[in-house]
């Protein structure tokens, strides 16, 4: 493995692929996502392994893979400042690597791509340590090491949690729930998202991304602090619950708070939190301001009037309610 930042930590080479897809299968073999993935259990590992192989190998080329020097934790990262392509001839890569499960595959990194942005961030795809070693903080001395450098260069992340102590494991590094995906089987997948660091300052600090252009929003009590945790969103629980989720993934995108997205549209903070939440239905207008402000091509539009059959058909539903009560 070649040497790259000390202490204790290098960057992993193409010689090194096979070793970090073992450790990355290891810590994924007994999850709930991964017996929907790969039903069959004494298949399960090796799938997996082969599966995380073609990641791996696409992130040298698109993004870093650090691991210790030891080799027993890794972290893989993916560089989004661009739209990131998929990895050479992936589905049928998969397909002889995967077999019957492949489908899986595909239907799950698609519904995770839906509610991540294209572009702006850097994504941690993986960390894993070797099972033995967990619980000593190593994942998290890893993944600290590598965020250090994002913060210096004003980059955001996404991450990936598949379990409640997952979950417990980015928030302690910043992060924040934004939406849960759910897989068939019940388990669910939550996407955490960091933004860029406040500097000291007021409330409202912005800090640019040299990379991107854009301006992430944290909010600050004067020191260096994180964004407010956010609700978890559920996109797939109905029309407006995607809605409120796509809202707030274009808003995260382009650096804005609700508060600052709130005066862009001349709405309320509340309404605009609301609509995210899914407690509010939103109006044609609302929908059509935050697509001009948030640049979105329209995609909420888009998206508004399944929302407002859905609001129609519970109004329908409240009034029929009514009359039988009057009666």
């Amino acid at each position: 493995m070649a040497v790259s930042d000390p202490p204790g930590f290098v960057r992993a080479e193409a010689a090194d692929v096979d070793a970090v897809a073992r450790i990355i299968a290891d810590a994924w073999c007994d999850l709930d996502q991964a017996a929907w993935l790969v039903p069959n259990r004494r298949e399960r590992r090796t799938i997996l392994g082969e599966v995380a192989r073609i990641h791996v190998e696409h992130a040298l080329f698109y993004g870093t893979v650090e691991v210790l020097r030891d080799g027993t934790a890794v972290a893989v990262w993916f560089d989004r400042h661009r739209p990131l392509p998929p990895p050479p001839d992936y589905e049928s890569r998969l397909l002889a690597v995967a077999g019957s499960s492949s489908h899986r595959f595909v239907v799950l990194g698609k519904q995770l791509d839906m509610y991540r942005e294209p572009a702006g961030y850097e994504h941690l795809a993986f960390v894993a340590v070797t099972p033995g070693l967990r619980g000593r903080g190593i994942g998290r001395m890893l993944v600290q090491h590598h965020l250090a450098r994002l913060d210096r260069a004003e980059v955001p992340t996404y991450a990936d949690a598949a379990t409640n102590s997952a979950r417990e494991f980015y928030r302690a590094l910043g992060y924040s729930p934004t939406c849960a995906v759910t897989v068939p089987n019940g388990s669910r997948v939550c996407l955490m998202w960091r933004p860029v660091p406040a500097v000291e300052g007021g409330e409202d600090c912005r800090a640019e991304n040299k990379s991107s252009g854009r301006t992430f929003v944290a909010v600050s009590a004067g020191k260096m602090t994180m964004a407010r945790p956010m609700k978890v969103l559920t996109p797939e629980r109905s029309p407006r619950d995607r809605f409120g989720a796509r809202l707030r993934g274009l808003r995260l995108r382009e650096g804005l708070s609700q508060n600052a997205l709130a005066r862009l549209i001349r709405h309320s903070p509340g309404i605009v939190g609301a609509v995210e939440r899914a407690q509010r239905w939103p109006t044609r207008e609302l929908a059509q301001r935050c697509d001009e402000v948030l640049g979105a091509g329209g995609e909420l539009l888009i998206l508004w009037p399944v929302v407002d059959k859905m609001r129609e058909a519970s109004d329908g539903r409240r009034r029929r309610v009514r009359r039988a009560r009057s009666q």
